[in-house]
């Protein structure tokens, strides 16, 4: 977000908690008068002369502090809407290349990253960058190569197809993060969806 939206949400946030804080203040004091008016004084006791609602509005912040972190956790442990925060951020205040690599980790498809040195990276985004967060995207290539520096054809003559499939094979999926590159993405010139068919009918037509 930018600085400007960031500080009118946080406003918005701080009414919604100011918000809170008074309807569970009003809650408990008319549920549990008794209770209500033995904590009332108890607080009160801790700093005598203490700004009026001072406590509603600490033990509101502490419960948003709490309901937070709680809500955090329980959405990381279901996997169904794990990812459905970083969803969310990419959708609305992500870059068209965070939208791109958001669409290939969901509909499955692979992309095609050249760098500005010709180098050209063929595979699978290994997480969705959250917007504004990292400058770096983690890729595992399948296929490598180049591109001509005066004719820019493309020329694809690593694979590392063979080595995924005989890791996979072997249960040794942990070992894929080594041959994982870590790209920056101020290096990234173009990056587009990699159909194999369409790329072998423009390498026989070329």
């Amino acid at each position: 977000m930018s600085s400007q939206r960031l500080i009118l949400n946080s406003a918005l946030a701080g009414l919604i908690i100011i918000a809170a804080s008074f309807l569970f203040r009003f809650f408990v004091e008319t549920v549990f008068p008794n209770l209500f008016l033995k904590v009332s004084e108890f607080l009160g006791s801790l700093f005598s002369g203490s700004q009026k609602y001072l406590w509603t509005m600490l033990i509101g912040l502490f419960l948003t502090i709490i309901i937070t972190h709680l809500t955090n956790f329980i959405i990381s442990k279901i996997p169904r809407i794990r990812n459905l925060p970083i969803n969310l951020a990419i959708t609305y205040y992500g870059n068209e290349l965070e939208q791109l690599c958001r669409d290939s980790i969901v509909q499955g498809f692979a992309l095609q990253i050249t760098l500005k040195n010709d180098k050209v990276y063929v595979g699978f985004i290994s997480e969705a960058p959250i917007p504004s967060k990292t400058n770096y995207l983690l890729f595992t290539p399948v296929y490598s190569g180049y591109r001509d520096s005066l004719t820019k054809r493309l020329n694809l003559d690593t694979s590392y197809a063979l080595v995924i499939e005989s890791l996979i094979e072997d249960n040794l999926e942990e070992k894929l993060s080594i041959i994982s590159v870590v790209i920056k993405q101020d290096e990234i010139l173009t990056i587009s969806p990699h159909d194999p068919d369409i790329y072998s009918r423009f390498s026989g037509k070329i």
